[in-house]
């Protein structure tokens, strides 16, 4: 197996395994009662700070982002359990934004890498359907930008995943939402994609 392909299956791993546990985590948060009470407690009051009443700047070492008010920052629990390297999630109506990071060791070389393992793998949810698939802007950075639906656990699901590579890392940015919610969301993942920022 070559380098090249080896670098493709565990980015594409990452992408999947990421997008599954964001997915698992809002479920969790939107619906307790179909966990353990005693693991329902635990996430809970693990998971997530308290939610803040104004927007708050979210920074960490290589980027920094605006967390709309009624969004909690993840613990590192809530994202070690999401395999995230940042997010925050809103309860009411429920969100999430998850920042996922690889390194340069599993990074796609180029554009056309990244579309192809990242599609391979989003296809895989349960009743997918792609809206779209567009090149996309942040912060001054080529990337790709993915709409779908998907159901997870009955649920109709909606995402948005970013995918931008920059100083040799892939940064996966997604917006999860139920897709009866996501327009009420939209504003609040403007405000999130519009402040973001590398360092």
């Amino acid at each position: 197996m070559t380098k090249r392909r080896l670098t493709k299956i565990v980015f594409l791993v990452a992408v999947i395994l990421v997008t599954l546990a964001a997915i698992a985590y809002v479920l969790s948060q939107k619906n307790p009662a179909r966990q353990p009470p005693a693991k329902s407690a635990a996430v809970s009051a693990n998971t997530s700070q308290a939610s803040s009443t104004v927007a708050h700047l979210v920074s960490t070492n290589t980027f920094t982002y605006t967390a709309p008010k009624d969004w909690s920052k993840l613990t590192k629990a809530g994202l070690d359990a999401a395999s995230a390297t940042s997010g925050i999630i809103r309860k009411s109506p429920s969100a999430a934004f998850l920042i996922a990071i690889e390194p340069a060791a599993t990074t796609p070389t180029s554009m056309t890498e990244i579309n192809n393992s990242t599609l391979g793998s989003i296809k895989k949810l349960e009743n997918f359907k792609l809206l779209s698939n567009v090149p996309t802007i942040l912060d001054g950075q080529s990337g790709q930008k993915y709409s779908y639906q998907f159901t997870d656990k009955a649920i109709k699901k909606r995402q948005d995943l970013i995918v931008v590579v920059y100083k040799s890392q892939a940064y996966s940015l997604q917006f999860n939402s139920s897709d009866a919610d996501y327009a009420g969301q939209s504003a609040d993942f403007a405000i999130i994609l519009n402040s973001f920022k590398f360092k």
